[in-house]
């Protein structure tokens, strides 16, 4: 007997919609959706809410289960042409996503990056920034620093650029373009 996994509710999707939006509003303040996403990852939660039959993802580390493929309805794509790419924060990025164009900016990719913990770890950023009250400082674990780097290279002509959220086991952190990330 298969079991359904929570996730795939509206109501769950809704309330991982609104946490989702809080954290790209307010950078560098993660949101916590372990209540809502029950035992399941974090990242597939969030995919779950974004992923239909109308946008493509990208899966570059094999993250995700064959299984997950037909419940998530996405066309799968490469990571220079997806709508949103799935990717582990340990490995050194070695892509460009759709960063859209000047007339069109909203043709960018959304990352989902994985990560072992957004509340501890040696990796410290700052945010500062549309949204944020002055500054927000955060340690990271499971990172890799190329991932800023590029990111800096990726939002430098604003309104150009690729929006990204760390999900961790149990929580999200908005990163749009908008916001500068500074490494401590």
């Amino acid at each position: 007997m298969m079991r359904f996994e929570n996730i795939w509710l509206p109501a769950t999707q809704q309330g991982i919609f609104r946490c989702v939006m809080e954290a790209i509003s307010r950078p560098g303040i993660f949101r916590n959706i372990d209540g809502l996403i029950n035992g399941c990852d974090a990242h597939r939660g969030v995919l779950a809410m974004f992923l239909d039959a109308e946008v493509s993802l990208a899966d570059p580390q094999g993250l995700l289960d064959d299984d997950d493929w037909p419940l998530f309805q996405a066309q799968r794509s490469s990571a220079d042409k997806a709508d949103y790419i799935l990717c582990n924060g340990r490995d050194i990025v070695d892509f460009d996503p759709r960063l859209g164009t000047l007339p069109c900016p909203d043709q960018s990719a959304m990352l989902v990056i994985c990560v072992d913990h957004l509340t501890e770890g040696s990796l410290e950023l700052r945010f500062q920034g549309p949204g944020v009250d002055g500054s927000e400082e955060i340690t990271v674990s499971g990172l890799h620093r190329s991932w800023l780097d590029r990111r800096a290279e990726w939002v430098a002509q604003f309104p150009l650029g690729a929006d990204i959220l760390l999900v961790d086991s149990k929580r999200v952190l908005g990163m749009p373009r908008t916001t500068r990330v500074e490494v401590l």
